[in-house]
This record gives structure tokens, sequence and C-alpha cells, in this order.
């Protein structure tokens, strides 16, 4: 299939025509096809994707390359990814789950690393492994060539985009670090000062970098000329790389976790991934009677807060990568399980939580979600981890690396050793009803991602709100990870305490209740969220973008 960018205008106008924006102007209905991210230039592309006839995956990749550019303090070449695909496609549909995570260096060594080098800096990095990722969902599910799946994105990067206020006030909030090294700041101090918003921001060391990955594929970037100008780059500044560490990188297929939840079966990324937690929390949940409560009152938000803690003691104690760590992952996800320790949840006070430290509470990634014509679905998460990551752009690439290495501990899941991925709070979900596709979602916010994901469900399932109420509602997440040490209320190791996050706009009376529980409010950012629903009877499907960030649904 050949796909022209060429005709984006003509496409655009049949995209507006052919979608229904609702009154909240943040609800889009379809029937052919639809598309959400966290920026407006990659849905457009994922929706001319899907219009010139692509499905899911194609429509996915190139928008995922996309905001690599557009949005490239979150993701890009130098991050890292998780996608969960929904292949409709013969007699017995299946989900699959992409694990291109990074891993460590072969040279790192924890006495290397302090609090600082590990959250910024040459030494912060791990070898990316986005690239490796898009290219294997591609080569499997595509029906586009890897070449113009990444058209789109030199495009953006070699002739620039409007540079938003966000993306702005993330170059500024990093401006020190990024002074401090010149590669980066020849790309996001162009002139000397950060763009204004509005301004026509310019990548054109990114656009050849794309370029050379388009024909080369990503043998170039993993075993050719960049990954040796990676090498050499960190080498020369201090860093721990080898051309072995790309030479050895490998994307894993991995099998999805799952669970019966009343009428319907949950899915979603497997280990490193937070999936499993999801899981845990929704066995949990079910010997509630969730669907007699109000959605948002005090036993609906409690019941779910006090799930959330058992699952995360139980993720920050066991997830990990599971080619080093071992997981009783068949024991976490089972129902059995679920019962016994449903039983230490009190439904009348709130349990304090105890936990290991593993990530902060920011803004740091973005989503994916993608329905075809053909029912076929992708939910997709990649990150920098940190919010421009490393800070460090490598040599003339135009490619900034991530900065994964702020995960390391001394000991548990996340402790350092060669070659491994560190266990992440992401998790990329579906859920399917009556074994037909129901709902692609995904989240972004650190350790808030797979709990946003989980409140937004279980509003959708047991509260039988609508999709956009769901997401849009005040939410809420315990504060659990990195973000209670940072905040002192914990050692680096263990911790206890009763914190739960709320948004404005939850009603006195309800957060009166919750503290007569126990419950310590604190007013904070929850993360956000994007999904599509399709409809069981009349296959219309729904699609919002979290408004909170101002994300983009597109159908037709």
């Amino acid at each position: 299939m050949k796909l022209h960018h060429r005709v984006a205008c003509g496409l655009l106008l049949t995209i507006f025509s052919l979608s229904y924006v609702t009154g909240d102007e943040m609800t889009v209905y379809g029937r052919r096809g639809m598309v959400v991210t966290a920026h407006q230039l990659s849905s457009q592309v994922g929706m001319k994707v899907l219009m010139s006839g692509g499905n899911a995956v194609d429509a996915a990749v190139s928008m995922a390359a996309v905001l690599g550019v557009v949005e490239f303090e979150m993701s890009g070449p130098g991050g890292v990814g998780n996608m969960l695909i929904y292949w409709n496609q013969g007699p017995n549909p299946s989900v699959i789950n992409l694990d291109f995570r990074d891993v460590i260096a072969s040279k790192a060594r924890m006495e290397m690393y302090d609090q600082k080098n590990k959250e910024r800096g040459i030494l912060a990095s791990c070898v990316p492994g986005n690239v490796a990722g898009w290219h294997a969902a591609l080569s499997r599910y595509g029906t586009i060539s890897w070449e113009e799946a990444l058209q789109p994105a030199i495009e953006y990067a070699e002739n620039g985009f409007p540079i938003s206020g966000r993306e702005v006030s993330y170059i500024e909030r990093n401006l020190e670090t990024i002074q401090q090294y010149p590669n980066s700041a020849a790309v996001y101090l162009p002139g000397g000062q950060p763009p204004k918003p509005g301004e026509i921001f310019v990548q054109k060391d990114l656009a050849q970098t794309l370029r050379r990955i388009a024909q080369h594929g990503p043998d170039i970037f993993y075993k050719g000329e960049l990954a040796d100008e990676f090498v050499s780059f960190s080498n020369e500044h201090g860093g721990v790389f080898t051309k072995a560490d790309f030479e050895n990188y490998q994307v894993h297929w991995r099998q999805p976790v799952q669970t019966s939840y009343r009428d319907y079966q949950i899915v979603s990324a497997s280990a490193p991934n937070f999936g499993p937690a999801i899981i845990e929390t929704f066995n949990i949940l079910e010997g509630f009677d969730l669907p007699s409560m109000e959605p948002n009152s005090a036993d609906f938000i409690h019941s779910i807060a006090e799930s959330l803690k058992v699952a995360a003691d139980d993720g920050m104690r066991y997830i990990g990568d599971p080619r080093f760590v071992e997981m009783p992952l068949e024991r976490l996800t089972s129902k059995n399980y679920a019962k016994n320790v449903r039983s230490r949840i009190h439904p009348q006070r709130a349990s304090y939580h105890v936990g290991d430290s593993l990530a902060d509470d920011s803004n740091n990634t973005t989503a994916i979600s993608v329905v075809d014509s053909n029912g076929n679905m992708v939910s997709a998460i990649q990150t920098l981890i940190s919010a421009m990551g490393s800070r460090v752009v490598f040599g003339n690439t135009g490619v900034l690396f991530n900065n994964n290495m702020r995960k390391v501990r001394s000991a548990g899941p996340n402790k350092l050793e060669p070659g491994k991925t560190f266990g992440t709070p992401s998790a990329p979900s579906m859920i399917l009803h009556k074994n037909k596709p129901f709902m692609a979602i995904g989240g972004v916010g650190a350790a808030n991602i797979w709990q946003a994901i989980a409140v937004v469900m279980a509003r959708v399932m047991d509260g039988k709100m609508d999709l956009h109420e769901a997401i849009a509602s005040p939410r809420f997440t315990i504060r659990y990870g990195y973000m209670a040490v940072k905040k002192g209320l914990a050692r680096d190791d263990q911790f206890q305490y009763r914190e739960l996050t709320v948004e404005p706009g939850l009603p006195e009376k309800i957060r009166t209740e919750l503290k007569a529980r126990g419950h310590e409010l604190v007013e904070g950012y929850t993360g956000n969220v994007h999904a599509i629903l399709i409809d069981p009877e009349t296959g219309v499907m729904k699609g919002v973008g979290d408004p909170r960030i101002h994300a983009r649904a597109l159908a037709w």
C-alpha cells in the first residue's frame, strides 16, 4: 500500500467532516477508525494512515515516530516503550504484548551513581528500544513500508512545526542542564534561547537521523554508524556504553496478563510493566459490590484505593525483568490470591501502605490508542522516563536519550544488573466484552499510569459512567514509590503511610468521609488517560483524549 503524505489537506477535511465532536469538545464518535494521542499533529498523521488503507499498527508506529518529534520531551528514538496489540484477523483473534523497554549498559556499576547523575547527564541513559520496537511491530503486522511510516516524522523534523507552550515550558524548566551540553543546546536553544510558543521549531539533525533509519532500517541505529556515534559520544563524555550494548539489544514478544471481571476480560502488558498490578486490582475488586455504589462516592473511592495499595505493594516487591527476577505472577494474578488479600481491606478504615520506591508522580510519558475498521486495536505507551530524559542529545544525531538509570536501586527487582530492564509502572491495557474488542486504553504520569487506567476502567465497567465523564471527572491515585521518598514520607527502601492524591473538584462531602476513614488527602497530579471505547451493540467508536493535557481524538 502506498501512503502519500501530500494528501494531508484533503484527508483532514474528510476527517473533520466524518467525525462528530460532542458539546464537551473532547469526545469523538466514528465507525471506521479512531486514534487518540497527546498531540494533534500525531493524531492527524494516524488518521491519514487509516484513511489511506493502513491498519491500527501502521497508524500506531507512524504516530509514535511523530510524537518523538513534536512531543520530543516525552519520547523519541532515544526512548523506550511497550505496545499491546489486539489482532482481529482470522478465526481466532488474539492479544500480544510487544516489549521494547531499554536495558542497562554492560559496564554500569552501582558505585558510579549518585542521586544527581542517575537522574540526568551522560550516565543516566540505558540502551533505548523505541526504534527496534516500532520496526518489530510494523514488520509483523504492518501493511505500509518502514520508509512510509517514518516519513511524516522526518518531514516535521526537517521542516519544523509550531511549538506549543507546553513543550517550551519543559525546555525552560531544564534550561540550566541543557546549557551544560552543547549538543542539547544546539537543538533546544536556537539562537541561544528557548523558542517562543508558536515559533517553527526545526530539528535538522533528528530529521537526518530518522531519514537514515528509514533508509537502512534499525540496524544502523543498533549495529551501524549511528551506534558508533552514540558509543563514541558516550566515551568522550564519561559514559559507559559499548557497541555490544547496542548490538545485543532485542525486543520481546510476550503473552499479556489477563483476567475475567464480571462480563468483561481485562488484558494488560506483562512484567516488567505493571499490568499484573492492574489484574490483581480487579481480582480484588471483584469481591466488592462496586456496581451498587455511586462512582464518585467515598465507598467507591475507598474500595479502589485500598485495592490499589495491595497491588502496588506486590508490584513494588516483585515486578521486574522476567529474565532476571523471579516473580510469582501466576499467584499474584490469581483469583484465590485476591480472595485472601481482600480480607486485609477494611470497608471503613484506610490501611497503611508498605512498599519499595520506584518512580515519581510527574507527567513524563505519552500514550497512543488506535482502532481500525477491522477491529484491530493498539494501546501503546512510550517515554524518555523523565520529561526531557537525560537532557543529553548524543552527538550530532539529534537524538535525546532517556534517563532510566534513575530507577536503579541497590536491592530488589530494580537492583543494577547489566543487560537488565527495570520494572515500570507503564501498563497499556484493553478490555474485551464477550470476547469482542471493547476498549483500548493507555495513560501517562509515571507511578500514576496503571492506577489512572484502573480507575477509569472501574468507572466505565462498574460505575456505568460515560467514557468522557470517566476520564474527565476528578480522579484519585495512591501515593507510593519514589514520590513518597522525595517528599520525606519514607526511607529509600520501605515506607508506611496513608496518602491519597485527589484532584480539585472532588466534593467536600466526599473528602470529609474519606478523611473520617483515615485517608490523608493531598491535592495533586493523578496522571492522564486516553481511551477508545467500542459500543458492543452498534460498533460505534467513542474516543476521548484527556482534557488535562488537551489530548486529541480523531475518527472517521
